[in-house]
């Protein structure tokens, strides 16, 4: 019996990882309402910013030259990193399809690629 409620330590949830979608690594130029975006995926962002987070809910932005996408999204988690450095995981509770289609725009443009020309993937 013990077996069967034992943690199973390959799901993310119990792990501590719930991520659900791809993360990848942005290049230094893509930016946010927040600050710089380190990593992008169709569900949330890592985000560098000068100052605390707010908490819950914000409205978020992020956007290049060629478009952008407002949509709301909640301060999961926040650290303090340096004087002047905090880093915050955003999750976008609920995209519609044209704001996920932007954002995956912004993963193809902006998305580091490795010398296979492959997608580099945040750990």
């Amino acid at each position: 019996m013990a077996d069967a409620m034992a943690l199973n330590h390959d799901d993310p949830i119990e792990t501590g990882d719930a991520r659900i979608s791809e993360r990848h690594l942005i290049s230094g130029a893509l930016q946010c309402t927040l600050g710089k975006v380190i990593d992008l995926s169709a569900v949330g962002a890592l985000v560098v910013t000068r100052s605390a987070p707010p908490q819950g809910l914000i409205p978020f932005e992020v956007a290049d030259a060629h478009g952008s996408v407002r949509c709301a999204a909640t301060i999961v988690w926040a650290r303090r990193c340096g004087l002047f450095r905090h880093e915050a995981g955003v999750m976008f509770p609920s995209l519609n399809a044209e704001q996920l289609a932007t954002v995956r725009r912004l993963i193809e443009t902006h998305g580091l690629v490795n010398e296979y020309g492959q997608r580099r993937e945040a750990a």
